[in-house]
C-alpha cells in the first residue's frame, strides 16, 4: 500500500513535504547522483540580477553540530540562470523555485520580472537577509516596512507563488511575518541562518575570509523550531520550517510546531560526505591508488600529483546506485545544566531597604558555544531573579480584576536597582548526551536567584528577630518592616 505524502503550500501542490533548501543543492545539476524523486521541490541557490563572484575562500568552516558559510551569494545572474539552468528544470517532474536577492526593492522587482514566465521556474523565494543599499545598509528582513516593500515589489511582477525567507535576527519574527503576509506573500520560510564567527587559534584570525558567516545545522534547530512556531502563529499563510534537520524526528518537530513542509540542507551535506567517501574508495580500487590521494573536481576523480590517472565519478557508481543514511542518535535524550547561587545582603531595619552586597553564580553549562552569550544570560538572569525577589508582584482585586496590568503598577528592575555585578564562576563538565558536550544555559541564571536572595534576607532579619520567616515574594520594604514588627 502506498502512502500519500503530498502537501499543498498555498496554491502549489508538492508530492512530499521535504524540500531542498536554497544553496544546499546548488541549482540541482551539481548533484547528479541525487535521488530527486524523494524531494517535493528544490529551492535554487540564490541569485542577483547580475552575475556575482561571491567571497574569496575560505568560505566554509565546520563547527560543533553545524557549519558556517560565507559564499557571498555567488551566481550567474538572471541571464545565466535562464540560459543554463531553467531549460533543465523544465524537464524535471517537480517544481524549482528561485531564491532571489537584491540591494533595493526595485532590484528585486526587476529580477522577478526578468524570470517571470520562464519555463522551468515555478515560483520565487525572497531572501530578505540582504542589506538595503538605498537605506544605509540595514537588512530588509530587520524592518517590517522594508520587508513588506520588497515583497510587494515582487508580488506586482508575478502571479507565481511568492515565498519569503525570514531572518532569525529580529526581536519579534511575528511582526515581520505579518508585514510580508499583508504585502502578498503566499508562504513563509523560517528560518535563514544565524550570523556567527569561528576563530582559528593558530592563525589568530577568523576561519572565514569574510570573518562572519551563516550558522546552520543541528545546533540551531531548537531556535529554528521556536521561531517557525512563532511565525506560524502570527499568520494565516503556510510556513515552511528550516534549520538543522538531520532525521525524521527533526522534521516532525517543525510539522507539529505548525509548519506545512520543511527544507533540508545539512542532513544532505552529511550524507554527501559519506557518499564521497564511498566514491573515493571505489575509485581507489579502479585507479590502484589510496583513497586519501584522490581528488574530485567537476565530476572527475584524479590522483593527486598524477593528473593523467582519472575517470568520471559516474564510472564507479554501480547500476543499482549508492545509498547512504546519516543520523545523529544521542545516548540520552536531554542534558541538564546545573548551578549554585549565593548572596550577601544588607537590610536596613528602619526602612526595609535591601542592598545586595555580593552575589556569586557558579554554573556548569557543559561546553559553551559562545561564552559571552552565556555570561550575558547569567547577568540577565540575575537581574530577572532580583526583580522577582524584591520588586515584581502580580496583584488582583477580590473579584479577580488584575491590578498590575501596566508598568505604571508593575515594578520591574532597572539599572538603578542592579548595582552589584554578579561574580561568575564558570565550570565546564561536558555531557555525554551529545558529541559536543553541550548542556545549554536555559533559565539557570534566573531560577535560583529569588531563593538565594530571600534566604540571605531571612538570615539578615534573624540577627534582629530570631524567628523571622520570609514566606512569600516579593520581599518589599513594607513586608520587611512588617516581619520585624510582628
Amino acid at each position: 500500500m502506498s502512502v500519500d505524502t503530498s502537501v499543498a503550500v498555498g496554491a502549489m501542490n508538492l508530492r512530499g513535504p521535504v524540500l531542498a533548501a536554497s544553496g544546499t543543492f546548488g541549482y540541482g545539476t551539481e548533484v547528479p547522483l541525487l535521488e530527486r524523486r524523494a524531494l517535493g521541490a528544490i529551492v535554487s541557490k540564490g541569485i542577483f540580477l547580475r552575475p556575482r563572484e561571491g567571497t574569496p575562500p575560505p568560505r566554509i568552516a565546520e563547527t560543533p553540530s553545524g557549519m558556517l558559510n560565507a559564499i557571498g551569494l555567488q551566481g550567474p545572474g538572471a541571464d545565466g540562470l535562464v540560459r543554463d539552468y531553467a531549460p533543465l528544470w523544465a524537464e524535471w517532474d517537480f517544481p524549482v523555485l528561485v531564491n532571489i536577492n537584491g540591494e533595493s526593492a526595485s532590484e528585486y522587482g526587476e529580477l522577478t520580472a526578468r524570470l517571470d514566465g520562464v519555463p522551468g521556474i515555478a515560483g520565487f523565494e525572497i531572501n530578505i537577509s540582504c542589506p538595503n543599499v538605498e537605506q544605509g545598509g540595514m537588512f530588509f528582513g530587520n524592518d517590517p516596512r522594508a520587508a513588506a516593500a520588497v515583497t510587494e515589489a515582487v508580488r506586482k511582477r508575478t502571479k507565481l507563488p511568492v515565498w519569503v525567507k525570514l531572518t532569525p535576527m529580529v526581536s519579534d519574527i511575528g511582526v515581520i511575518a505579518r508585514a510580508v503576509e499583508s504585502a502578498g506573500a503566499d508562504a513563509l520560510c523560517a528560518i535563514n541562518t544565524f550570523v556567527g564567527m569561528s576563530i582559528d587559534l593558530n592563525a589568530y584570525r577568523p576561519r572565514l575570509s569574510f570573518r562572519t558567516g551563516g550558522l546552520s545545522g543541528p545546533a540551531i534547530r531548537p531556535l529554528a523550531v521556536h521561531l517557525a512556531h512563532q511565525a506560524a502563529r502570527a499568520v494565516h499563510i503556510p510556513v515552511i520550517g528550516i534549520g538543522g534537520i538531520a532525521r525524521v524526528e527533526d522534521a516532525l518537530e517543525f510539522l507539529v510546531a505548525g509548519c506545512s513542509a520543511v527544507q533540508v540542507g545539512n542532513a544532505a551535506s552529511k550524507a554527501a560526505t559519506s557518499l564521497r567517501k564511498q566514491l573515493l574508495q571505489r575509485a581507489g580500487e579502479v585507479l590502484e591508488a589510496d583513497a586519501a590521494d584522490l581528488l574530485i573536481e567537476d565530476g572527475i576523480i584524479t590522483v593527486r600529483g598524477t593528473p593523467g590517472k582519472r575517470l568520471p565519478a559516474t564510472d564507479v557508481v554501480p547500476e543499482e546506485g549508492l545509498e547512504v543514511l546519516e543520523k545523529f542518535d544521542p545516548k540520552r535524550g536531554a542534558a541538564y545544566s546545573s548551578g549554585c547561587h549565593a548572596a550577601v545582603v544588607a537590610v536596613d531595619p528602619d526602612t526595609g531597604q535591601v542592598e545586595v552586597l555580593r552575589y556569586v553564580i557558579a554554573h556548569d553549562t557543559g561546553k559553551a558555544i559562545n561564552e559571552l552569550i552565556v555570561e550575558g544570560q547569567m547577568h540577565g538572569g540575575y537581574a530577572h531573579g532580583l526583580g522577582y525577589a524584591l520588586y515584581e508582584a502580580a496583584t488582583y482585586d477580590p473579584d479577580g480584576t488584575y491590578r498590575t496590568a501596566s508598568f505604571l503598577d508593575y515594578t520591574i528592575v532597572s539599572t538603578g536597582e542592579v548595582v552589584t555585578e554578579p561574580l561568575l564562576v564558570h565550570i565546564e563538565t561536558p555531557t555525554d548526551a551529545n558529541p559536543e558536550g553541550f548542556k545549554g544555559a536555559g533559565e539557570s541564571g534566573t531560577i535560583p536567584a529569588p531563593a538565594a536572595i530571600s534566604n540571605a534576607v531571612e538570615d539578615a532579619l534573624r540577627k534582629r528577630k530570631p524567628d523571622a520567616v520570609v514566606d512569600r515574594l516579593p520581599i518589599t520594604s513594607d513586608r520587611i518592616v512588617e516581619i520585624l514588627g510582628q
